[in-house]
């Protein structure tokens, strides 16, 4: 018998896009993040994110992302300071199939107009 950990890792049904469902499946009331920043403006209450929430905000995102027209492999720069924040965003791209790439956020606009380009 298999731990449940090396079950997950050797499952090929188990891709960066369903990851987190499977994470998450069985846990979602649990509480997988706090911080000490205000998030509110993603809807998320002081006393944490739980699976579910985590799911949700991940699944609001990517809602984003596909209304920018985003698709598989696409590259998503996420130009933000190093927070939370990043790591919501950087994961809904994921899960939408995009690959991540992140800028500093305190770049300047006329560097990061140079990089985009």
């Amino acid at each position: 018998m298999l731990p449940k950990r090396l079950k997950f890792i050797l499952d090929r049904n188990v891709t960066l896009g369903s990851l987190l469902d499977s994470a998450i499946e069985g846990r979602e009331h649990e509480i997988y993040f706090t911080s000490d920043e205000d998030l509110s403006h993603y809807g998320i209450p002081k006393a944490g994110l739980t699976g579910a929430g985590l799911l949700t905000l991940s699944n609001k995102l990517c809602n984003i992302l596909v209304g920018r027209k985003v698709e598989r492999f696409d590259r998503v720069a996420i130009w933000k300071a190093n927070s939370l924040d990043y790591f919501f965003w950087s994961l809904s791209v994921i899960r939408r199939g995009g690959i991540s790439v992140p800028v500093n956020g305190r770049m300047p606009v006329e560097n990061f107009v140079r990089f985009a380009n």
